[in-house]
């Protein structure tokens, strides 16, 4: 894929995440998960360092199915990870979409609020 098609596919996908705004999970008592920078930028992103192309898209292209995983799907799991006194919550929210199963990642830092980090498949 050529680098200008990337990166259209990527602003529209960025425009479409930024749309959501967020979704009610209730598998999280219906609480409101926000879709934020912090997750649009761990699509993009891990460890700082650009993902490969091949798995950004993968994950925008998810992106779209996360509110209806969120509003429809169960908990799978739970971990919290103490790093420098700060606590970071997550959750593992599963769910079908068509004939995929898809895992939408939730993560709370501290006491805020919580937000869209990453899709799975």
């Amino acid at each position: 894929m050529k680098k200008e098609e990337l990166e259209k596919l990527v602003q529209e996908a960025k425009q479409k995440y930024k749309s959501i705004g967020s979704a009610p999970c209730p598998a999280l008592n219906n609480e409101q998960i926000s879709f934020n920078k912090h997750g649009l930028r761990h699509l993009l992103f891990k460890r700082g360092l650009p993902r490969p192309q091949s798995e950004q898209l993968r994950r925008l292209m998810l992106v779209q199915h996360a509110p209806y995983i969120l509003k429809s799907g169960k908990l799978l799991e739970y971990r919290e990870n103490i790093e420098s006194a700060t606590i970071g919550r997550f959750w593992a929210i599963t769910g079908h979409n068509q004939d995929t199963k898809i895992t939408v990642i939730v993560r709370q830092i501290g006491n805020g609020k919580k937000h869209f980090f990453s899709p799975l498949d």
